[in-house]
């Protein structure tokens, strides 16, 4: 299955749309990630399939913004800790939501944080592997997709390493 994002000549250079399994926007904040993510839903939702929303970037989504924007059929949720992020995500996908948007996958924090060390990332890394691992094989055998979204955290320009969360995804 193949599923619209909205913006034709994406549609066109991917043959149609995303494919099912994992696909993450990254980029710098504020580039439109979170934008894409949500046509890909109101795509999808346009074309009566169910969808959800992981929100993980602090407060609460405007639902009724969402709704406005032709986003009327999507669930929406806040969790507290990234571990309470990755069931929700796993339990709408076994619940048949077709498309699932974790917005933002860099800020999967683990419920251990609080305890850690000044600069030990070891517990977000595994978590991160974790949930896309775990995530990435219920979609597939759903036919479904799940959105990521993450920040870059370092300039493109000098061609190295991103982030800890791009390892993570490259082994996956």
């Amino acid at each position: 299955m193949r599923f619209r994002t909205g913006a034709l000549q994406l549609d066109k250079q991917t043959c149609g749309g995303l494919p099912a399994g994992l696909v993450e926007f990254s980029g710098a904040d504020a580039c439109g990630k979170t934008a894409l993510a949500l046509s890909v839903v109101r795509e999808a939702g346009l074309a009566g399939l169910p969808c959800a929303f992981i929100h993980m970037q602090g407060g609460a989504p405007d639902v009724n913004f969402l709704r406005s924007a032709g986003i009327s059929s999507m669930l929406v949720t806040t969790p507290p800790y990234g571990e309470a992020a990755v069931e929700a995500a796993f339990a709408t996908l076994r619940a048949g939501c077709k498309v699932v948007v974790v917005d933002s996958f860099t800020n999967l924090r683990p419920r251990c944080e609080d305890t850690m060390l000044v600069g030990d990332r070891a517990p977000a890394a595994r978590l991160a592997y974790h949930a896309a691992t775990v995530l990435r094989e219920e979609a597939l055998q759903q036919d479904s997709l799940v959105l990521l979204t993450s920040e870059l955290r370092a300039n493109l320009g000098h061609y190295g390493e991103i982030s800890a969360y791009e390892r993570v995804l490259a082994a996956c």
